[in-house]
């Protein structure tokens, strides 16, 4: 913006309320720390879980609107499963979930990922967490 930190703080306070401007400053700040899930996903940053939870729930929501607004998604495709494959299981869950509902805005996404040849990694995993502790 090419304001100091400080004096755009004033503004802010001076516009919404000092409260309500420290709120404001403390999601910019935490906006900076965020994983970037698109350099993830075409790989071009190893892919890796952030240990903060409003972090990890960033990350993982923004997986499918990334997908579905992507004018070439298969480029992203190997990316996502090495994102898939570090996350926990019922974060994976979370993701694919998430994928699978919003893909109906995109025609043949869903289908294109469930016959990636590293899907069946997905399946193991999050039925693998699913089954512990089951006997047959």
């Amino acid at each position: 913006s090419g304001l100091s930190d400080r004096f755009l703080c004033l503004i802010i306070d001076g516009l919404i309320g000092i409260g309500a401007g420290m709120e404001f400053k403390a999601f910019r700040d935490s906006k900076n720390l965020l994983p970037d899930v698109r350099a993830m996903l075409n790989g071009t940053v190893k892919a890796q879980f952030p240990e903060k939870l409003d972090q990890q729930w960033a990350m993982v929501t923004s997986l499918a609107p990334i997908l579905v607004e992507e004018e070439e998604p298969k480029q992203f495709f190997d990316g996502l499963f090495n994102i898939l494959k570090v996350l926990q299981p019922s974060w994976a869950q979370l993701a694919w979930h998430d994928i699978e509902t919003v893909s109906e805005k995109r025609n043949g996404l869903y289908d294109a990922l469930c016959s990636h040849p590293r899907h069946k990694e997905l399946e193991d995993k999050v039925l693998g967490a699913a089954l512990v502790g089951v006997e047959a």
